[in-house]
């Protein structure tokens, strides 16, 4: 009997392995996070300096120069790979309207946890992110999967110019810089949000992702051979990346939610 061909197998392995690495790295700059929050809230509770000292290790990563090119690599990768992966998809339709669906989603939950929370220095508050941007890349490349790599060249190159040409002089305009377009222009300071991340340019890289796919995958296989076994967990979290970005912050939320139970229950 012949064994059977897993997803590891039939599928373009090396795309998978990167997001999910990049997915990984994401939980992980969520994680650290939580580190920071959590740190200097418990220590201010308790006054134990082993919470200090973890607020402060985390505190300087998240403000530090590392962490902003991590982000952006991580950010630059995703979006890179998810114009790829579209390329070879099928049904992009369905993706982008489950990308949509799931943004949306997110907005609202976090709206209202913004909504009823006590603390005024916490931010939950989701405007637009990653979900949102590639939802509305790819509804966008919807429109011209089935036309010649040099349409989404175009495209890639139109985006371009509005983000590093357009959109500077919008914002010159007087008044703009109040302007609330999430997807657009930089949130105000009068707008809080936990997370930020704008369709332009990023875009520009999910088209740019669709177009070389002609260049690297002319057969759609793989380039690099499947050698190792270490490979699989990334890409198992790569193929279902975006049901591991929804539930892994559920998950983190409820930890930490117990764990703060448990840290200030010596305290009153």
């Amino acid at each position: 009997m012949s064994r059977k061909i897993g997803a590891f197998e039939k599928r373009i392995h090396e795309i998978d392995f990167i997001r999910g690495a990049m997915m990984l790295l994401v939980i992980m700059d969520h994680v650290f996070w939580y580190f920071k929050s959590y740190g200097y809230a418990w220590y201010n509770a308790t006054g134990i300096e082993f919470w200090n000292t973890q607020y402060q290790i985390f505190n300087f990563y998240w403000n530090s120069a590392a962490r902003i090119i991590i982000r952006q690599i991580v950010l630059f990768g995703f979006v890179f790979v998810s114009g790829i992966s579209c390329a070879f998809s099928k049904n992009n339709w369905k993706r982008a309207g489950l990308m949509l669906i799931v943004g949306f989603v997110l907005t609202i939950v976090t709206s209202y946890m913004q909504a009823i929370t006590t603390n005024p220095n916490q931010t939950f508050v989701i405007h637009f992110n990653v979900i949102h941007v590639l939802g509305w890349s790819c509804l966008i490349y919807c429109f011209v999967q089935n036309r010649s790599w040099k349409i989404s060249v175009a495209m890639m190159l139109i985006f371009f110019l509005f983000t590093f040409v357009g959109m500077p002089a919008m914002l010159a305009v007087p008044g703009a810089e109040n302007a609330f377009i999430p997807s657009v222009f930089p949130i105000p300071s009068s707008i809080i949000t936990a997370d930020w991340m704008p369709l332009f340019p990023y875009i520009c890289y999910f088209f740019a992702g669709a177009a070389i796919t002609r260049f690297l995958y002319p057969t759609k296989e793989s380039i690099f051979p499947r050698r190792y076994n270490f490979e699989r967990p990334f890409c198992f979290v790569g193929r279902h990346a975006i049901w591991v970005y929804m539930g892994h912050e559920p998950l983190l939320v409820i930890l930490y939610f117990f764990l703060n139970m448990i840290v200030l229950s010596g305290v009153h």
